[in-house]
Formats: C-alpha cells, sequence, structure tokens
C-alpha cells in the first residue's frame, strides 16, 4: 500500500472509532431530552483532541517508511474524485437535516440541529477518506 492509501485508511478508521461513540452518546442526551451545551462541550472537545493525537502519531509511523515518496497524477485525480463525491454526500445530508426538524418538533433545538450538521461534516470526511481509500485499491 502507498503511504496516500494507509494515510486514507487511518483518517476512515480512526474518525470512524473516534466519532461513532460520540455520536451514540448525543443520540442518547436527544433522546432522554438532556443534551445541553456543557454536557457535549468536552465531549466533542476530547474527540477533537484524540482525533488529532491517533492520526498524527499513525501518521508519523507510515511516514518513516514512505519518506520519500511524492504525489502522482493518479493521487490527485483519486483526490479529486474523493472530495467531489464527498461534497455531493455532506450536500445531500444537509438538505435532509434542515427537512427533518420540520417534520420532527423536538429536533428544532439549536444544538440539536448543530449536532447534525457536525454528523454530515463527519460523514463527508468520513466519505472523502474511504472514496480515496476504495479509489487506490480498485484503481479509480
Amino acid at each position: 500500500m502507498s503511504f496516500r492509501e494507509k494515510s486514507a485508511w487511518i483518517c476512515f478508521i480512526g474518525i470512524w472509532v473516534i466519532f461513532a461513540p460520540y455520536f451514540v452518546h448525543v443520540g442518547a442526551l436527544v433522546r432522554s431530552d438532556s443534551l445541553d451545551l456543557p454536557s457535549i462541550a468536552w465531549l466533542l472537545s476530547g474527540a477533537i483532541v484524540l482525533q488529532a493525537i491517533v492520526t498524527a502519531l499513525a501518521h508519523i509511523v507510515i511516514a518513516v517508511k514512505h519518506r520519500n515518496e511524492k504525489p502522482d497524477e493518479r493521487d490527485r485525480a483519486i483526490e479529486l474524485r474523493s472530495y467531489r463525491s464527498a461534497y455531493i454526500a455532506v450536500a445531500l445530508l444537509a438538505m435532509f437535516i434542515v427537512a427533518v426538524p420540520a417534520t420532527w418538533g423536538y429536533l428544532q433545538s439549536p444544538l440539536v440541529i448543530g449536532q447534525l450538521l457536525l454528523l454530515c461534516l463527519i460523514f463527508g470526511e468520513m466519505a472523502k477518506y474511504l472514496i480515496q481509500a476504495i479509489g487506490y485499491r480498485v484503481g479509480l
């Protein structure tokens, strides 16, 4: 595997492992109607810091092995396709997120809508990295 393929897998798995429990916890807080800013501010901050540390350490480990590898035209094409696909995923999810609060009354809290939009962005990043990793594997 190339550095960029390993990097895409590291980012995808790191986001999944760290943010899946975060959103499960936020979902539980929403269902119990106890979601407030102090209850998630530290949790979100911790998830972001943990994501940065885990991703940075993993990238340092793989960068040592692939230190002379430079991006080529294929890398740029795969990256462009993944960004385009992720943008479409984020746009479609965001439109859905705008429609849901209009339908379900308990989702009209700005904090809940903010968390749903954050979920859209996280999903978009995961889609980008997954498409990149698959692009290297399949040869897109």
